[in-house]
């Protein structure tokens, strides 16, 4: 009988640990296939601030050359208009 019940309880635990142990491997799989996910939008995230980075910089090299050109134009018009002669 401590036999039968040894083996009864034995068993009972065995089924347990290997639910539990099954359970286990299931959330640490989903936790993976989370983190796998996770890792492409980083991945995609940084390429879009490198994109982004890039076309930042060349924006502000066009406005720096457009306000150069301003500048010149500008300047031209002034010499034009000091150097006339007085009406």
């Amino acid at each position: 009988m401590a036999g039968e019940l040894s083996a009864r309880v034995g068993h009972e635990f065995d089924t347990r640990f290997t639910e539990r142990l099954d359970r286990l491997q299931a959330g640490l799989d989903a936790v993976a296939g989370s983190l796998a996910v996770m890792r492409r939008e980083l991945s995609d995230l940084a390429d879009t601030i490198a994109v982004e980075s890039e076309v930042h910089a060349q924006t502000t090299e066009l406005f720096g050359r457009l306000l150069q050109s301003s500048t010149a134009r500008i300047e031209a018009l002034e010499e034009a208009i000091t150097a006339a002669p007085d009406a």
